[in-house]
């Protein structure tokens, strides 16, 4: 599914380039990139020795959160 409007505030998105997504469904009320509905295919924690977990961190989507590595088919 590809976005065309702001599910949360009902906004035209407009496109806008994010890191190497390239450009991308932005919503300029919101602040929010809005990608693609997909399937997840992979989804992985890394753990060290000393059960430190590896987050990744898309400073390009948000400066807040982060999350596992994860990838999916398109």
């Amino acid at each position: 599914m590809r976005y065309k409007y702001c599910p949360e505030c009902g906004a035209k998105l407009n496109g806008r380039q994010a890191g190497d997504d390239g450009l991308v469904p932005y919503c300029d009320n919101c602040k929010r990139y809005w990608f693609d509905s997909f399937s997840s295919c992979v989804i992985v924690m890394v753990v060290n020795e000393l059960h430190e977990i590896a987050l990744l961190k898309q400073s390009y989507i948000s400066a807040q959160y982060e999350t596992f590595v994860a990838g999916y088919i398109t």
